[in-house]
């Protein structure tokens, strides 16, 4: 069976599983992320000190960007960069592969479909 997701059902979805966090006389069953609260609703926060300024670029950045302008391959077909920053990605996680996307909502995309939802 083939169901069609849309954002506004993955979001629903989503924000439905916060329905079925612990309540105060329902048993909690405890795992590795149990943490409590989130801090919106009176747990203690994950950070307590401003997040640095961003994005943080230094002299090798600008000369890792100068040398991919300067290749023109700026692109993952014919190019080398986005494959050598692959690999040293899943090496640096040590995950065996990695993909890289454009944004937020492509990794979204392909997320879903690697796992066969949509």
């Amino acid at each position: 069976m083939t169901r069609k997701l849309s954002r506004r059902t993955f979001i629903g979805g989503v924000a439905g599983g916060a329905a079925l966090r612990p309540r105060p006389g329902r048993a909690a069953t405890p795992g590795p992320t149990d943490a409590g609260d989130p801090a919106i609703l009176g747990g203690r926060p994950l950070r307590e000190q401003p997040f640095p300024a961003w994005p943080v670029a230094d002299a090798s950045e600008e000369r890792a960007l100068a040398e991919v302008l300067r290749s023109g391959e700026w692109f993952r077909v014919g190019g080398k960069h986005v494959d050598r920053f692959e690999a040293e990605y899943a090496r640096l996680t040590g995950s065996p592969h990695c993909l890289a996307t454009a944004n937020g909502t492509s990794a979204l995309i392909l997320s879903l479909q690697a796992l066969g939802v949509g």
